[in-house]
């Protein structure tokens, strides 16, 4: 027996009760510390999907990453505060776990206390023959023995006489195993929303359902949002929000038009008020990449310049802070509902129909809307015709997330991936007007001839990468709306096709 081998106790044990049990070994305790340890990952718990896990000890300040039950990364500068990975001392940690949570904050998801205990196990010789460990908390007691080599037959010894014992087999007392065993849980939520649809739920019903989970969905960043965690709860805030207000829009003949309209309203009202912010936050988030555009005589002006844009954030994110947190805001909440209750009479003709029918039609048309638009599109096109054929994609998206339960799965998945790809080019190319605008206006309002200097600088780097994405632009269209897309639309909206 060379592996080693855990159990779950019933109570605590000594090390005295393990001595007299052990006779006539004798029974060395080589170390007993305290340990405090906090979870550390994002909401959706990448670090720990990734077969990792991110540590902060208390009892030896250090911010730790583990990996395979073995510390990979330790930074004993580490803050307790510390929420991004650009925030550490440790350069090797920052880079690691940088990929794994993009723009997300890591934050303290559970702490644990425990008393670990390591025993030597002497033979007459004074040989160590095996190792126990000890894992003591309030309400989980653990114990491992670990043979060492070339003394299988005492250690198999000892297991027999430890098995007097009331004590469970478990798993291999890992450090992620462990902490599992002391109460955390992992709660990974899903990729995407989903809403238990049925193909032949009346659209007018399943609408307002969908409807409602939106707003479920948005509410749930709000206190994210207000603690000002990391810039996604925003952005998932806002999207939420945008799908509620696309699915009214999409589905408008399948709505009563008072409450709809009245819907359309309180939805605007809602998601506008972020505006500024989520504008603000894009352009901090590019910060780095933005210094590494000019030559560094121009980098003075160029932080003024994001110095003025962060106090312009930190004053919006105080105002959406005081708004999500004011009855106010809970009681336009509150009447958004009240009229989702209210949208459910009278029926309209459209809403007794089938719900997917009616969103299979819809994929179709909106995909062929982006064909037509996309056959206009060369290196000349204005900016205004792009940007509309990006809105036309933004709907297409949505309808395939949002009702991606009625269809083949794998479908919708290929056809989410290359508009996604088509997406992202645009939205890069939309990006790049936005941001020669938002620069142009902070170049011509400010005082500091150094901060101008280095905006325009900027701006004209900026106005070289737009006009190569628009080259981009043409080629991503054609490859979206190509015969291949063209086929898989077909397939996935046929009236047979089933999940």
């Amino acid at each position: 027996m060379t592996t080693a081998l855990s159990w779950k106790l019933k109570k605590p044990l000594t090390h005295e009760q393990i001595s007299r049990l052990l006779e006539p070994y004798t029974v060395e305790c080589i170390d007993t510390r305290e340990m405090q340890w906090s979870v550390l990952d994002d909401p959706v718990w990448h670090i720990w999907q990734n077969g990792c896990t991110l540590l902060y000890a208390h009892h030896q300040p250090s911010l730790q990453l583990w990996q395979n039950n073995a510390l990979q990364f330790s930074d004993a500068n580490a803050s307790p505060e510390a929420r991004f990975p650009y925030q550490l001392h440790n350069q090797h940690l920052a880079e690691r776990l940088h990929p794994l949570l993009g723009v997300r904050a890591f934050t303290e998801k559970h702490r644990v206390f425990w008393q670990q205990t390591t025993l030597a196990v002497r033979n007459d010789d004074r040989k160590i023959v095996c190792r126990l460990i000890l894992i003591q908390q309030p309400q989980i007691f653990l114990l491992s023995l670990h043979p060492l080599r070339g003394y299988q037959q005492e250690a198999k010894a000892i297991r027999r006489q430890l098995s007097t014992l009331n004590m469970q087999p478990c798993a291999s007392l890992t450090m992620r195993q462990i902490l599992l065993y002391s109460g955390l849980e992992v709660t990974v939520p899903p990729k995407q929303l989903t809403f238990n649809l049925k193909a032949t739920d009346p659209a007018q019903q399943a609408i307002l359902h969908m409807l409602k989970h939106l707003v479920t969905s948005a509410r749930q960043q709000e206190q994210g949002l207000v603690d000002d965690i990391d810039t996604e709860y925003a952005h998932q805030y806002r999207v939420a929000l945008r799908k509620a207000r696309s699915l009214i829009s999409l589905f408008k003949t399948c709505l009563p038009q008072q409450p709809r309209n009245a819907l359309k309203h309180q939805f605007k009202q809602l998601a506008q008020r972020s505006n500024r912010l989520r504008d603000l936050d894009v352009f901090l988030l590019d910060r780095n990449h933005y210094v590494t555009l000019l030559p560094p005589a121009l980098g003075p002006g160029l932080d003024k310049a994001f110095q003025r844009i962060q106090r312009q954030r930190n004053r919006e994110q105080k105002q959406l802070t005081a708004l999500l947190s004011s009855a106010e805001y809970q009681d336009e909440v509150q009447h958004l509902m009240t009229t989702l209750d209210l949208a459910q009479q009278p029926l309209t003709n459209k809403g007794t129909k089938a719900i997917r029918p009616l969103a299979a039609k819809k994929i179709a048309r909106h995909y062929r809307q982006i064909c037509r638009d996309g056959l206009d599109i060369d290196d000349t096109t204005a900016d205004v015709v792009i940007h509309a054929l990006r809105i036309e994609c933004k709907k297409l998206r949505y309808l395939l997330e949002l009702f991606s339960e009625l269809f083949h799965r794998n479908r919708i998945k290929r056809l989410i991936k290359k508009l996604k790809q088509l997406q992202d080019i645009l939205g890069r190319f939309n990006d790049l007007t936005v941001q020669q605008a938002f620069l142009s206006h902070l170049a011509t309002t400010t005082r500091d001839s150094a901060q101008a200097i280095s905006l325009n600088a900027l701006i004209a780097v900026l106005y070289q990468q737009h006009v190569q994405e628009r080259r981009r632009v043409v080629g991503a269209i054609a490859a979206f709306t190509g015969e291949e897309g063209v086929m898989d639309i077909q397939t996935l909206t046929q009236d047979g096709d089933t999940l």
